[in-house]
């Protein structure tokens, strides 16, 4: 069985995309941080679950492209290294996530939700990131 990734990234991991993609998605995840310890009510919260909802589609492409890449090949030395590298990345997602939960502490999840279509349709994730709070450290 041959599997077709290059719908993903067509040239592998020369591909310049690939390249450009994973070389951006560390700096990204950094500004998504910065920004979620500077949030200031529900118009910030909308703009940032937007920004960082297409961060996650990059580095999910990243990812499933290194991880199918290492399930054809378990001996592919480069997709093995791009393997822990991003898990280091997802660390940093987790970073983002811990920090929006930390801001939605003590929100009012229903005032957010009225606030927009969007946030309305993001209102069982925003209560679960609340709930969630009580757990994060620092």
């Amino acid at each position: 069985m041959n599997w077709d990734l290059s719908k993903l990234y067509k040239n592998g991991f020369e591909d310049e995309a690939f390249k450009s993609d994973l070389a951006g998605i560390d700096g990204r995840l950094e500004e998504m941080l910065c920004r979620a310890e500077k949030l200031a009510g529900p118009a910030d919260v909308e703009t940032f679950l937007k920004d960082y909802s297409e961060v996650m589609v990059t580095f999910m492409k990243l990812s499933l492209f290194v991880s199918l890449t290492n399930a054809a090949n378990v001996n592919d030395e480069n997709a093995n290294r791009l393997m822990e590298r991003l898990m280091i990345m997802d660390m940093g997602n987790q970073k983002v996530m811990s920090a929006l939960s930390r801001y939605l502490a003590d929100k009012d999840i229903a005032i957010y939700a009225a606030h927009s279509d969007y946030l309305k349709a993001h209102e069982y994730l925003l209560s679960n990131l609340k709930k969630d709070a009580a757990h994060v450290i620092d």
